[in-house]
């Protein structure tokens, strides 16, 4: 191989490996910025919770929504499976028709105990389950 062609093949891939340094160090710089300004916005949201909840959360154990929600399912299923009363004749069903009426009546029922239930308080009647 001829002198010159080597000597162009070094430079090559001399220039090849600075420029790949190059980019590297800049995306690591890039990363490094991105993080600190993550940081720097959630440092905020990080901060200990105002006293109010404090105090509600060293007061009672810390139930999550959905197991307030799961264990209220539980009581109006109670509720209603000892307060409802089948119409006469809804234990076999003679027909579509029947079914139909029968199922609804069920419904009307779960209905108005929900609105019995739920109707003190206007935020816990939507969170009322369903």
């Amino acid at each position: 191989m001829d002198r010159t062609v080597k000597a162009a093949l070094v430079w090559g891939v001399t220039a090849v490996v600075v420029v790949s340094f190059l980019w590297f160090m800049q995306y690591q710089y890039r990363l490094y910025m991105f993080q600190r300004a993550m940081e720097t916005i959630t440092a905020p949201i990080q901060v200990a919770p105002s006293s109010r909840f404090a105090e509600q959360e060293s007061a009672e154990p810390r139930v999550d929504r959905g197991e307030r929600r799961r264990q209220r399912q539980r009581e109006f299923e109670r509720a209603f499976v000892e307060t409802y009363e089948e119409p006469e004749g809804c234990d076999r069903y003679e027909s579509e028709r029947h079914m139909v009426e029968c199922v609804n009546h069920r419904m009307r029922a779960r209905q108005s105990l929900r609105a019995e239930l739920f109707s003190e308080d206007r935020a816990t009647l939507m969170e009322a389950p369903e």
